[in-house]
């Protein structure tokens, strides 16, 4: 078994299995677990990593195999060690601080989360507890820091944020490609497949089908009826659909026709495509105020990241930090 496979398990078994099932003899508990890295006083333990990943490793197991799941389960060990090393930074840097948060503030919070957690049912939250391995102090004491460190990261980076009108219109400039809509079509589709059957009787039954909707029969009825694309069980509704990624052979029809108009066959590699034009929208570019909030955000992310990246920089300069080797 890999060691990141039994970090995993370490951290997810106590939650799924009882103290007493496991073996009386057993010393792998004891054996897997360790410090990982040191920050001043502090220890990170590979528990604590494993802990982190831990909700995320059903989905890597589920999405990769082999060496690609080892490389993905350690790129997520390296950043949940890397997430604690900040934590801990940043815990740190508070107990050091002259500025302290009041504690009934944090009293307060612990009590909101009680509530809407917990629903004021102080058996089922010690039964979970239980569950989890915590006792009450140290989930308390969870809850502590986890509000510590989010009113800590919201004085030094959040609150520190401000987008000016001007640095948006500049984004915008920047940007202006990926806020253009191209033309747009909303089509209903009714598809006949060729290939390897009857070419010619599948055609005469697509030929059949225009000159019925032409004569007033509703397209979702034959669609549903006839049709073997997608979407046929919703009456052949593509729904809006961007011309640019259509093949031309349907693309150029989308463009021309009339809307409500139905068009000729369309063959396309042996298959054969009626298509009617519900509605079209012309291609345009977004004005800003349409993106505003959009781009607001996205600045607002990038100057976070470059924020948080010094600030805890500026904090492990004064910091001992040792992350230990080969730890995953």
């Amino acid at each position: 078994m890999k060691r990141w496979q039994r970090m995993i398990l370490t951290a997810v078994l106590p939650a799924m299995i009882p103290m007493a099932a496991w073996p009386s003899d057993s010393t792998e508990s004891f054996t897997l677990d360790g410090v990982a890295a040191y920050v001043n006083q502090r220890a990170v333990t590979r528990g604590d990593v494993s802990a982190v990943v831990a909700p995320v490793a059903s989905r890597l197991y589920a999405q990769y195999r082999g060496r690609e799941l080892e490389d993905r389960m350690n790129d997520a060990l390296r950043m949940a060690l890397r997430n604690l090393i900040d934590r801990a930074l940043i815990l740190d840097a508070y107990e050091r601080g002259a500025m302290k948060i009041p504690e009934q503030v944090i009293e307060s919070r612990i009590r909101e989360i009680k509530f809407n957690h917990f629903r004021d049912d102080r058996n089922g939250m010690y039964r979970d507890l239980a569950q989890a391995g915590l006792s009450l102090a140290s989930w308390r004491e969870q809850l502590r820091e986890d509000i510590i460190v989010s009113l800590m990261r919201d004085m030094h980076v959040s609150g520190r944020i401000t987008i000016s009108p001007s640095e948006l219109r500049q984004a915008y400039k920047e940007s202006l490609d990926n806020y253009v809509v191209p033309d747009q079509a909303w089509l209903r589709v009714i598809m006949i497949r060729g290939g390897e059957r009857d070419d010619t009787t599948r055609h005469d039954l697509a030929v059949s089908l225009v000159a019925r909707l032409r004569d007033g029969a509703r397209f979702e009825d034959l669609a549903s009826t006839y049709s073997e694309g997608r979407r046929a069980d919703d009456g052949g509704d593509w729904g809006w659909v961007n011309l640019q990624e259509l093949r031309s052979e349907l693309a150029d029809p989308a463009r021309e026709l009339p809307v409500a108009t139905v068009s000729d066959v369309i063959t396309v590699n042996d298959d054969h495509y009626i298509i009617q034009v519900m509605d079209r929208r012309a291609g345009r570019v977004k004005p800003i105020a349409e993106v505003y909030d959009e781009l607001d955000a996205e600045l607002r992310q990038r100057k976070a990241e470059r924020l948080y990246t010094r600030w805890i920089a500026h904090l492990e300069s004064n910091a001992a930090v040792y992350e230990k080797e080969d730890v995953f």
